[in-house]
């Protein structure tokens, strides 16, 4: 990033600079009559001339050349790939009732997380039990005070902000 922002003010000095020269000599050609070119072109040697337009020739060609050389590299540096959007972090499983719960209210094993199903309903106690498909475990829906639960009552007893 640093290396790009001193290129890209490398650029602009050169494009300001050559601006700079061309306003400049285009002022003292249209400021200076032609007779006092005519007096200067016969007191000044034209050697001296002739080395002048030399180097203002030489520092123009210098300007151009970098800027040419600028926008070159430029060109060729390939652009850094944008970072992905970083994935919202998914959210804890919510622990009541002995189970965990996701955010849809769906119950989850407690010893490895993957979701429950419904397996029985207890007929003394009118309580469900589920079961978790990969580790084959059978788990009551137990609060604390209230005892073992139905399925429907623990999903409102979440809503409701209950839990043990």
């Amino acid at each position: 990033m640093a290396w790009n922002l001193k290129q890209k003010a490398q650029d602009h000095i050169v494009l300001v600079l050559f601006g700079l020269i061309t306003l400049l000599l285009l002022i003292v050609w249209r400021a200076i009559d032609s007779s006092v070119w005519d007096r200067v072109s016969a007191a000044t040697p034209k050697r001296a001339l002739w080395a002048l337009l030399g180097l203002a020739g030489i520092a123009i060609g210098l300007l151009i050349g970098a800027l040419i050389d600028s926008r070159r590299k430029r060109k060729n540096v390939p652009l850094a790939p944008r970072p992905a959007p970083a994935a919202p972090p998914e959210p804890r499983p919510l622990r009541r009732f002995g189970l965990l719960w996701d955010e849809n209210q769906n119950p989850l094993c407690p010893a490895d997380g993957t979701p429950l199903t419904f397996f029985t309903r207890h007929a003394a106690d009118d309580s469900d039990i589920l079961r978790c498909a990969s580790c084959g475990s059978r788990v009551p829906i137990h609060h604390d005070t209230a005892g073992n639960l139905q399925l429907a009552n623990a999903k409102q007893m979440i809503r409701d902000g209950w839990g043990d």
